[in-house]
């Protein structure tokens, strides 16, 4: 029979869990520009899979981080700047794209190189912008639990967040698979700068 502490620890766990996987399911925010780069940029699936793990890991770890210290101001400043971080990759992305696409000559493989980057990118992008629902849990956690607790929470969210991220994100990139278009292999990189310019608009904007 459950105590009155294993129920709460229960109830806190799946909560955790399933706001975990909604949240990561309701924010385009968390599997589009993966889906969209790794498409453009011809990932490998396990490249793909450990990029939006890494940068999963980043969101939860910096809303984590908030959460203990209670900033609530300096959610919101860091939520917005990724906002506009995205948009403005997003954006940067779209343009170079196109000028791929239009003018083959400029597809040389140091400007390939260069363009590694999006990686990094991507991962400063999702550090900058934490996890908000993340942050009222784990403050609820350490208000009525033990810090055990709360650390078993956090590792329950991230563990719910970051799988269902690499889930359809790898489940995307393998139904696009079997898309093959010239117009698309061609305009890839600029349909990916798209993708990220509309999940950036979604988070500054729509609050997605």
């Amino acid at each position: 029979m459950l105590t009155s502490s294993s129920h709460h620890l229960a109830m806190l766990l799946a909560i955790a869990l399933g706001n975990g996987c909604i949240h990561t399911l309701l924010g385009p925010d968390h599997y589009i520009p993966f889906i969209a780069m790794s498409k453009a940029r011809q990932w490998t699936s396990h490249r793909t899979a450990w990029i939006t793990a890494a940068c999963g890991m980043a969101h939860v770890f910096s809303a984590s981080l908030l959460g203990f210290v209670g900033i609530a101001v300096g959610e919101k400043l860091l939520e917005g700047l990724a906002g506009w971080l995205l948009l403005a990759f997003g954006l940067t992305y779209l343009i170079w794209g196109l000028r791929r696409a239009l003018k083959p000559k400029i597809r040389s493989q140091k400007l390939s190189k260069k363009m590694d980057i999006t990686a990094w990118v991507l991962f400063i992008i999702f550090v900058l912008g934490p996890c908000e629902p993340l942050i009222p849990l784990q403050m609820f956690a350490a208000t009525t639990g033990s810090s055990f607790e709360v650390m078993l929470t956090l590792i329950v969210f991230a563990i719910a967040t970051i799988s269902t991220m690499v889930t359809v994100v790898i489940a995307s990139v393998f139904g696009m698979s079997f898309i093959k278009k010239p117009i698309l292999e061609r305009y890839g990189h600029a349909i990916a700068g798209l993708s990220i310019v509309a999940s950036g608009v979604g988070v500054v904007w729509l609050g997605l």
